[in-house]
Parts: C-alpha cells; structure tokens; sequence
C-alpha cells in the first residue's frame, strides 16, 4: 500500500536531521532501506526503498550512499565497497544478529563512512562482535553504537581511521584495538561487564601494540564473578610488538567483586617496547580484592601528567596508585598518594623538583634566563662546564640591558636613545640564541631519562 504524499512528506522532515542530511529521491547513488520495503523495488527513493541493507550494498557502487529508515533489521551486513552508510540516529535505527556480527567492513571497503546505526550481536562465540573492520583502511565511525558478548568493536590490525562520539559495550572487550595504527578516537565510551567467562581477562579496551590517540573517551571495566583474571580499563598485554598510545582527558573505572583475585587497574601497561603517555586524565579504581592499581606497569615506559589517580580495596591482596613492575614511569604535575606502603611501588621518577623545576621555570616570564641556568647546572654535572659558560654570556647580556634601561632614564637625545634601543635588541637576540641552545640540550637529556 501506498502512503499518501503529506504522510510520506512529514515521515522525511521528522528524520532528515537526524541523518544529518537530506536523503535525495529519485538519486541513481543515493540507495534507501526501510523495515517494511521490498528487494525487488529499484531503491532510490523513500517510497521504493529497499527491504535489507544487505540487498542496498549489493547493489551500489563504490562512492554510493545507502540511508537506513528507522528500524530493526536482522541480518549480517557484509560490506566489500567503499559506501557511505546512514542510519536515521544510533537510537533509531538497528542491526542486529543471533548468529554473527550485524556489520562488517571487509577488503575493498577502505574509506567507507558509517554514521547513526546501534549494532547488536547475541552470537556467543568468537562471532559474537558488534563492528568487525580488521585489516582496512580509512574508515570513520560516527554517532554509533554496537554491544555484543565478545569484542563490541574489533579493528584489528586496521589504519588511519577514525571513530567518534560512539559507546562499545561487550563481555570480554570493549573494543579490540590490537596492532591497529595511525588512528584517532574521540569523545567515545568503552565498556566490558565482565560476564564473557571467569576464565578470560575482561578490558573495556584492549591495544596490545596499537598506535594511536584517545581524546576525552571512557574506559570502564567492571566484574564479580570469582575469577583471577586480569580486569583493566585498558591494556596492552601481548602483542608482537609495542603499543604507542596518547590518552588526553580520559577517565578510566575499574571494579571487581570480593571473589576476584586478579588484577584491577585502571590502565595495565604490560609489554616491553611500550611507549603511553596519559594527559589530563583520571583513574578510579575502587576494587575490593585481589592486586589493585591506578596504573600498572610491567615493561613499558609511561608519562602521567596532570592527572588524579585513586586505588582501593576492601581486602586487596595488595593495593597501589601506581606500580611500576619493570620499565619507567615518570609522573609530572599529578595528584595521587605517594606513600611507599599502598601509593607507589617500584621505581617512580617524580618530576616535581630537582632540575625538572627549572625546566618548569622556563614557562614563567619572571625568571630570568641567568636564574634557569643556574638551576639546571646544579642538576646536572655532566654539562656544567658547558652551559656555565652559557650562563656567565647571558648574565653579562642582563647586567648589559639592565645598564640600557638605567641610561634610557636620562637620555632626551633621539638618536642616542635609539642607539641604546638598538643596542638592547641585540643583546635580547643573544639571549634568544643562548637559551634556544639550552633547549637541544634540555631535550637530550629528557630522552636520557626516558631510557631512549
């Protein structure tokens, strides 16, 4: 049956904001599903729109577009061309499957773009993933959401994507990043419950050997169900190679119950070759058992900055803001506990004095070139002799310009002021040079304690 065209008008209008464009009718690269369509119609519009979305990308070409209608469609999408798929919104429109994966971007779909679809898999097994786009290039992710009983998200081994404003919610794994590179996600929620098995490890994201970027994204992993197994907000365990990863304004969350014995920890950073750096983040780790850890590190080299760490148990086997097992963690402007019996273990460099505190005092226009030098000489004896004769330069520059500024007051002739003027730039730009030498130098000895 035909709907009248008001009906049909007012159905388009209610949605097309939500597609976050119109979709074109009667456009020959512009493909439309609905719930209640029919495979045999051609497709291009609203009115002839086709029954599965399956049918939709067997029938475009690469480049075509493919709206998704609200509503639930059960099937398995498999996609193997480059195409831009729309749902109306995430909360409208839905996949979903009892036996495999609702969407999958094979070889052949590198580019693709998919935006406001819910992703449901039931499948038990390995199958059972909401997104799986292993091995591709050059897709985006946007305003999604999948959950499923094993991986919710699973890009192993894919590149230069993006994925953004999205939730993942699976039993073993959040979202499965391994070996994936040159990637960025972005204001995204990861979740594992736990509940895949007590003899499997449960993290919202796992990235053994992954390369990229997390900016303002959650990560919460929470589990009581007796195991010892590894529960993280992140990890890297694993992996042939290491992982190097940012995190900017993230918040990790883990949780386990008073049966489980292994380790909680908001981020486990477990394989040498590891290269994290955390910015701006916030850890909580409220466990009740087993080892719990703000952030754990076994092999890996770590910088926390300006973050807030917080660990605690019930009856923890043992409980710390920070461990470092092996490999380097170096901490700089964070809030945590730094007592020895449950705020740090292992060998932690504190940036927070020493040289590093002149390092700091470069930032502040009150300190004086000459002040700096003399901080960071004290600190390190290997260039002392090198950046002194720096220092007794730059001293002779200040004490020069401050003698200009003393002459400035009681000169009235033009010309001898813009002498001294002239006279104070060049000592300005020495200064400059001088200092710019420091730099390279200060940025030598930073890889030095990064172990690099």
């Amino acid at each position: 049956m035909k709907l009248p065209a008001l009906m049909i008008a007012t159905l388009i209008s209610s949605v097309c904001f939500a597609f976050d464009c119109y979709p074109d009718s009667d456009n020959p690269y512009v493909w439309h599903v609905r719930a209640d369509g029919n495979d045999s119609n051609e497709g291009h519009s609203y009115q002839t729109g086709l029954a599965t979305i399956q049918a939709a990308v067997n029938a475009a070409s690469n480049g075509d577009s493919i709206f998704i209608w609200p509503g639930i469609y059960t099937e398995e999408v498999n996609n193997t061309k480059v195409l831009n798929i729309y749902g109306a919104h995430k909360s409208a429109t839905k996949i979903t499957s009892s036996t495999g994966c609702p969407l999958t971007l094979k070889t052949g779909s590198d580019g693709s773009y998919v935006k406001g679809i819910s992703l449901y898999s039931s499948s038990a097994d390995f199958n059972g993933k909401g997104l799986y786009a292993a091995y591709i290039k050059n897709f985006t992710i946007e305003d999604c959401t999948a959950a499923a009983p094993f991986d919710a998200i699973y890009v192993v081994g894919s590149s230069n994507f993006r994925i953004y404003k999205s939730n993942f919610i699976g039993h073993y794994d959040g979202g499965n990043f391994s070996n994936a590179s040159n990637f960025i996600a972005r204001d995204c929620f990861f979740e594992a419950d736990g509940t895949y098995g007590t003899g499997s490890p449960s993290r919202s994201l796992y990235a053994s050997g992954a390369r990229g970027t997390f900016e303002n994204c959650s990560f919460t992993a929470v589990r009581d169900d007796s195991s010892s197994q590894t529960l993280a907000g992140i990890s890297t365990f694993g992996g042939s190679h290491g992982a190097n990863l940012i995190f900017s304004k993230c918040n990790f969350y883990a949780y386990n119950g008073l049966s489980d014995t292994g380790i909680c920890a908001g981020a486990e950073i477990a394989r040498a070759g590891d290269l994290v750096n955390f910015s701006e983040c916030i850890f909580s780790v409220p466990g009740q058992k087993g080892s719990i850890y703000g952030v754990y590190n076994n092999g890996g080299r770590v910088v926390l900055t300006n973050s807030s760490l917080y660990a605690n148990g019930i009856s923890p086997t043992e409980r710390f803001y920070v461990k470092n097992l092996s490999g380097s963690i170096v901490i700089n402007g964070c809030f945590y506990s730094t007592s020895t019996t449950n705020g740090v273990s292992g060998t932690i460099t504190q940036m927070d004095s020493g040289w590093s505190s002149a390092v700091a005092s470069i930032v502040d226009a009150n300190s004086k070139p000459s002040t700096i030098l003399t901080a960071i000489s004290g600190n390190d004896s290997n260039n002392e002799t090198r950046w002194s004769s720096a220092l007794a330069a730059i001293s002779a520059a200040d004490a020069n310009i401050a003698d200009k500024i003393q002459n400035i007051n009681g000169v009235t002739d033009v010309n001898s002021l813009n002498d001294n003027l002239n006279e104070m730039r060049s000592d300005i730009n020495y200064i400059r040079e001088q200092t710019r030498r420091v730099w390279f130098a200060l940025q030598k000895l930073f890889l030095v304690l990064l172990g690099r």
